[in-house]
């Protein structure tokens, strides 16, 4: 039997998605053979319900601080969305090591390591008590199902296959900016697929009428990798899916979901590894570097190139060897 006890605490809900549970899990699945896993995650029925999709059965539920006495993990992995706020209060006896992924609240002196894809906030932070941070595209999570596809996949000439995947609730409704900039191409016609989330509610059954397009809608989708694979192009915001899209090589327009999306978005554009989809500098000129992106398949398979260079799909492994180090 194993003798490292690692507690993942981790949340998904409908302004958040599924991206930091999915993530997590894969993470685990990692780490099993080191370790016995236990996970600590929020009250919520579609968050059981990917859970259950991925094998685990049993939740833990509760007060953190009781929970850890009670368990007596060595490693605790926090990975909640940063709006959440800090870590709620702990015993101060317990001896859990604690390993924070995209954790900004460098003052906290309770985490001894936090891995960030990007340090947000950090130049603004006067108090860092943080001993361990890490930074960068490297620590991405990508899920072995995507990596599997990474070296296999092939740009087409011509863009025929369209995947729009926004996750969560889609409370900016991004999926439809793309589904209507979409139907204004008439000239071609897009199989186009909406992956709807384990979160969302929102019946997109309307577009199916007065388009050239043809259009499926699929349902909470867990093995996406073949989807992405399929993709020649896909709308999606700058968060795990747009990770994993560029790790397997599908050019990618991103439309950011919030203000830490955007700025996060705007470094991936600058190293022309997507095209952003971004309002404030005008529908037109958005439309029309996304149209040139269709047409150009010497421009996809840059896209491509770029994409998959700055993630490599080696996050999870960089990831493990810095928490059992």
């Amino acid at each position: 039997m194993n003798d490292i006890i690692i507690l993942f605490v981790t949340y998904g809900g409908n302004n958040f998605g599924a991206g930091h549970i999915i993530r997590d899990l894969n993470l685990a699945k990692l780490l099993k053979s080191e370790a016995v896993i236990h996970y600590f995650a929020n009250d919520l029925s579609s968050v059981k319900e990917i859970f259950q999709n991925y094998g685990v059965t049993t939740l833990l539920q509760g007060e953190l601080s009781k929970l850890l006495l009670s368990i007596k993990p060595d490693i605790m992995i926090y990975d909640r969305p940063y709006s959440l706020g800090k870590i709620e209060p702990i015993n101060p006896l317990t001896k859990t090591k604690i390993v924070a992924l995209d954790y900004f609240y460098y003052d906290d002196p309770r985490v001894q390591i936090a891995i960030n894809i990007k340090n947000h906030y950090f130049n603004s932070s006067s108090n860092i008590k943080i001993s361990q941070i890490y930074d960068g595209n490297k620590y991405a999570i990508i899920r072995d199902e995507i990596i599997f596809y990474r070296d296999i996949r092939r740009i087409k000439n011509k863009v025929q296959n369209i995947l729009i995947t926004f996750g969560g609730e889609d409370v900016n409704n991004n999926t439809s900016k793309a589904i209507n900039f979409l139907n204004t191409i008439t000239h071609t016609q897009f199989n186009i697929k909406i992956i709807k989330s384990f979160m969302g509610n929102r019946n997109f059954n309307h577009i199916r009428t007065n388009t050239g397009h043809h259009y499926t809608i699929i349902n909470s989708a867990i093995e996406i990798g073949a989807l992405m694979n399929w993709a020649d192009l896909a709308f999606c915001g700058a968060g795990t899916t747009m990770m994993e899209l560029l790790s397997i090589g599908c050019p990618t327009v991103v439309i950011p979901q919030s203000e830490d999306e955007l700025n996060f978005s705007y470094e991936i554009a600058e190293a022309g590894a997507i095209v952003l989809y971004n309002y404030s500098k005008g529908t037109y000129k958005m439309d029309a570097k996304i149209i040139n992106l269709i047409n150009d398949y010497f421009l996809r398979q840059d896209i491509s190139d770029k994409g998959k260079k700055l993630f490599d799909g080696k996050g999870k492994k960089r990831i493990k060897d810095i928490i059992l180090r």
